[in-house]
């Protein structure tokens, strides 16, 4: 499973939660730990949890391991939000991947979903596009 969150502190959590079975993956990792985490996660069958800030991890890695992505944590951009869970359809990705927003209601993530649902929008009728994913 891949998960995505915001804060630093919500990622220390998850990995606290799940322990040795997981990774992070966070702005503070350095570019060795980074690659390191990556390749345990692709490649280490005791590791099932690959735990990635939004803005670190949603470019330039491959996490095609996994067919389960869940953002517990929403951004502002719905780009950010793409390239995020784009991580698991990439070249080599044979399944199909499930993505699961965990949104409160009433909370702050609920109403950034609600933004990042009419910034979609905006976006898809600018470019003339039919609604997709986010255009619900």
């Amino acid at each position: 499973m891949v998960i995505f969150a915001h804060h630093r502190d919500v990622i220390g959590a998850l990995h606290g939660a799940f322990g040795s079975t997981s990774v992070i993956y966070t702005g503070e990792t350095s570019l060795r730990d980074r690659q390191a985490a990556v390749e345990r996660f692709q490649t280490d069958e005791s590791c099932k949890i690959f735990i990635g800030s939004i803005s670190a991890a949603s470019v330039g890695i491959t996490l095609t391991k996994s067919t389960q992505v869940v953002v517990v944590e929403q951004d502002w951009v719905p780009g950010n939000m793409f390239q995020a869970e784009a991580r698991l359809h990439r070249m080599g990705q044979r399944d199909t991947v499930n993505i699961t927003h965990f949104v409160l209601s009433g909370s702050l993530d609920a109403k950034i979903a609600k933004v990042l649902i009419a910034k979609q929008k905006v976006i898809e009728e600018a470019l003339d596009k039919d609604a997709g994913a986010w255009g619900a």
